[in-house]
């Protein structure tokens, strides 16, 4: 049966959706009940490089982001990796990238095509191409994989890079339940209408609190740059402000929630995950 995955707030490619295999996280601590993962996916374009560079470094400093995830099609993919170059600590994952859907009249149509998504042949080769150019920009493997629009949990997408984080030990978003993921940060409704409030920080404090034991992933999608070509361009500093509010840290500590990044999280062979 087809279903929509969403991404945020909003419905994406239509997916079969299947039960996810378990994953069990072995805690050292266990005066820490919750964690959490803060990733934003970067970088779009050119134009929008150098303001997200400064957002990088604004909500890696005054913020609550603990990791990227490298789309590296982009044409600013290397000065990217070099910005990230002088933050160790952010983890830095793969963000495959296999097309683009837009809503058109209640429709979703591609509109960036990459590889056909029927052909799994060259959907693993375009994989594999990507995972290559993420090594040979940064000189390592990716601390974790994702992709654009959550294309990586439409079936059979979802088996093959499974199988190809397996031997990696990475983890990858959605493919188990134990790290949970949150897309609900986001600054529009599943008409893509803007909706700030649900950016704003009395609805990240919400989300925090309501936070469940063990680890959970929160996307976000911070920016700052005016010129970008995106129909998510001006909710972007809004991000910006609600990440580095310091009501928000304030909650995180009250909630007693540790922040870390997927670089220290590994997937072992058995399915399950060692912090």
């Amino acid at each position: 049966m087809l279903n929509s995955q969403t991404v945020g707030n909003r419905s994406a490619i239509p997916m079969q959706l299947h039960s996810m295999r378990p994953l069990v996280i072995h805690y050292k601590d266990r005066m820490i009940r919750k964690r959490a993962v803060f990733v934003a996916p970067v970088p779009y374009s050119i134009c929008s490089i150098n303001s997200r560079n400064k957002y990088n470094h604004r909500c890696r400093q005054q913020g609550v982001l603990t990791g990227a995830s490298l789309m590296v099609r982009a044409p600013a993919a290397q000065h990217a990796v070099a910005c990230s170059a002088a933050d160790p600590g952010l983890s830095l994952g793969l963000h495959i990238d296999l097309g683009e859907w837009e809503l058109r009249k209640e429709q979703w149509v591609q509109t960036q095509f990459v590889v056909p998504l029927d052909n799994i042949t060259a959907v693993r080769d375009e994989i594999l191409r990507q995972l290559d150019a993420f090594r040979k920009l940064t000189g390592r493997d990716p601390t974790h994989l994702d992709s654009h629009q959550h294309v990586h949990q439409r079936d059979p997408i979802r088996e093959l890079v499974r199988n190809l984080a397996g031997p990696m030990g990475l983890i990858v978003r959605g493919d188990n339940n134990v790290v949970k993921f949150l897309g609900s940060f986001y600054g529009q409704d599943e008409h893509l209408q803007p909706r700030p409030e649900f950016i704003g920080v009395a609805n990240l404090i919400r989300l925090i609190n309501n936070l469940q034991p063990g680890i959970t992933e929160m996307s976000c999608h911070p920016g700052l740059d005016a010129q970008l070509n995106s129909n998510y361009r001006d909710q972007r500093p809004l991000e910006v402000q609600s990440l580095c509010d310091p009501a928000v840290h304030e909650t995180i500590n009250q909630c007693r929630i540790q922040l870390i990044s997927f670089a220290m999280l590994k997937c072992k062979p058995d399915r399950q995950a060692v912090i």
